[in-house]
Formats: C-alpha cells, structure tokens, sequence
C-alpha cells in the first residue's frame, strides 16, 4: 500500500484535448517522460505539441508520463498519469508515492484532504468523467478505494 492512486473513468474523448493542454502540456517543464501510443506506434512528443491529443489517438490510444512534481490540489511529487482512450471514452489514472509515508492516515490528510478532494471534483466536473477513485492502489478496488465520487 505504498502508491496512491486517483482513477478518472469514462471521460468522453472530446474532452481530452482541453485537458492535454492545460493539465499536461503546459506542465511540459516537469515532464521526464512521456511515452504515447496511437495503435502500435510510439509518438514524438514534437508531435503531441502540434496536434490535438483526440486526432492522434484515432481510433485508440494511450499511454503515460512521468512529471517529477505534480500539483493536484497539492504538490503530488513524481506522478505517473496513464491514460487509455477507445473511439469514445476513456480513463486518466494518477498514481504518486506521497512524501511522507502514510499520507492517508496521518495529520498531513487531515491537512490536505479538502484541497485534494477539491482537486478531484474539479477535474472530474471538467474532464466529465462519470467515475472517479480515490485511495490506495489499486484504487478501484473496493478494499482499496477510500472515496468514490459518482458525476
């Protein structure tokens, strides 16, 4: 139970490309790796900076980044955010080590939980994701989600 892992899912793919540009791209500073697939074929990232995120993802795709800090309400640290689209929808995971050893069961989430809960709510009202998982990975699992929120 070391990661913690916040799971976006059913988010329409026309809304990937608002969220690519303003949560993603203009992180582009913090980014160690990004690696991309449309079908089977890894993208450039001079490619994922020119076009919309949805026309290159056609009709699948996927894949992940490496940020070595991430903002989410709070600063996350190194967070890995995959993601998978089909023709229509798709999910968004975040997945990050807190920097303290457990953050959910000490006063740093009684610190930071609103902010985070906050952030989760934002992203889920913009990204219209119809499910979102927050707790321990695997989140989604019902043993290891802490909160669920239905949009």
């Amino acid at each position: 139970m070391d990661s913690i892992e916040i799971i976006f899912k059913d988010i329409p793919k026309k809304r990937l490309d608002v969220l690519w540009q303003d949560r993603f791209i203009k992180r582009k500073e913090q980014l160690i790796t990004c690696n991309i697939y449309a079908g089977k074929n890894l993208l450039d990232m001079n490619v994922l900076m020119e076009k919309n995120i949805s026309e290159i993802l056609v009709p699948k795709g996927g894949g992940f980044m490496t940020f070595s800090d991430y903002y989410f309400g709070v600063a996350l640290g190194k967070t890995i955010i995959s993601f998978s689209f089909d023709k229509y929808d798709g999910s968004i995971d975040f997945n990050f080590r807190p920097l303290k050893r457990n953050i959910l069961s000490n006063e740093l989430v009684e610190k930071n939980v609103g902010q985070i809960v906050k952030a989760i709510i934002d992203f889920q009202l913009e990204s219209k994701a119809k499910v979102a998982y927050f707790g321990y990975e695997p989140a989604s699992d019902a043993d290891m989600c802490i909160v669920r929120f239905i949009y």
